[in-house]
């Protein structure tokens, strides 16, 4: 018999991002996103533990309880949310509860309440065990550009304002290519890759060099997941999937620099790596910078301005902005 706690978060649309980045550091195997009828959004992640004790060899091993376990649980998530403070009030605050019950099926429940997104026109997101079932009884599917994912691992699944922004200016950077650019795009740099989603949708595009870069093994290991998924885009696309800080990366590239870079990020995040993202940039390609709210643009503005990198492109949603960057 397993004691399951829910941890219910409720927050603004404007500190979805936040949430999403709280949940992920406290549930990494997993939560739930629930838009409710408000427009805000409920994150709830779960925790269990054993009513039994536990022998192994001949000293007694006692797993954590319930209470001990909860309660723990319960202090991170406290103080994450202690730590992110001044972003939560400034979009809204938040209402945190707890809730306990003997047995869940959270993986049934999980999938049950799942379904396919649209992230920008043209585009479909799936998890996996929804494909068949959606080729099957959509029959305008075909016409959708599909991208496979398995949620609730690493952020970034698409269903947040700054990930949409991200994937339709990189829809229309690679779609104006040869028309606009004085060169073809071939090669992406996906900087804070998270789930993945934006690299899938390069190759998707028909990038032939992707490479995701993040500092988070566990967002790496989760965009290697979602590759597998969609195995028919290695026949024309070639991935590098990256571990690492991109201050360090960047110190160590000797290439001729990007043709695209996209980087869907928070605003503290971008300011502190626009340094990097305009050095690994080609001379005549494309930056695209998304995760960073109205409030806020006036001071990306200034940082743009200091690397000598022109908007050429602004787009907006839910208080979320995206541009489209150049060389100046």
């Amino acid at each position: 018999m397993m004691e399951i706690t829910s941890y219910h978060l409720k927050l603004s649309s404007t500190a979805v991002d936040l949430g999403e980045l709280i949940m992920e550091k406290i549930f990494p195997a997993g939560f739930e996103v629930r838009e409710l009828s408000d427009g805000s959004f409920l994150f709830i992640g779960y925790s269990a533990a054993p009513l039994s004790e536990d022998k192994r060899g001949k000293e007694s091993f006692r797993k954590a309880s319930p209470a001990e376990k909860t309660e723990k649980t319960w202090r991170r998530l406290l103080d994450m949310l202690k730590h992110y403070s001044s972003d939560l009030l400034n979009s809204g605050g938040y209402l945190l509860r707890k809730e306990q019950d003997l047995e869940v099926d959270w993986v049934k429940n999980f999938q049950e309440n799942y379904r396919e997104f649209y992230p920008a026109p043209g585009w479909v997101v799936l998890p996996p065990w929804r494909l068949e079932k959606f080729n099957r009884t959509r029959e305008s599917s075909s016409s959708l550009k599909k991208i496979i994912i398995e949620p609730g691992i690493a952020f970034g699944t698409g269903t947040h304002a700054s990930t949409a922004l991200a994937l339709k200016a990189l829809t229309d950077v690679i779609g104006v290519s040869g028309a606009d650019f004085s060169a073809e795009i071939t090669s992406l740099l996906d900087v804070g890759c998270g789930s993945g989603i934006l690299s899938l949708a390069a190759a998707r595009l028909g990038i032939k060099q992707i490479t995701a870069l993040d500092r988070d093994p566990e967002a790496t290991a989760n965009t290697r997941h979602n590759l597998s998924l969609n195995q028919a885009l290695r026949k024309n696309s070639s991935f590098t999937i990256i571990t690492a800080d991109i201050r360090d990366y960047a110190s160590e590239y000797s290439g001729p620099g990007y043709s695209l870079i996209v980087a869907n990020c928070l605003a503290g995040i971008l300011r502190e790596i626009l340094p990097q993202l305009a050095e690994l940039l080609a001379q005549d390609g494309r930056l695209v910078i998304s995760g960073f709210q109205s409030f806020q643009e006036a001071d990306i503005r200034s940082c743009l301005r200091r690397e000598k990198l022109k908007v050429i492109s602004r787009s907006q949603q839910e208080g979320w902005l995206a541009f489209i960057l150049k060389n100046s």
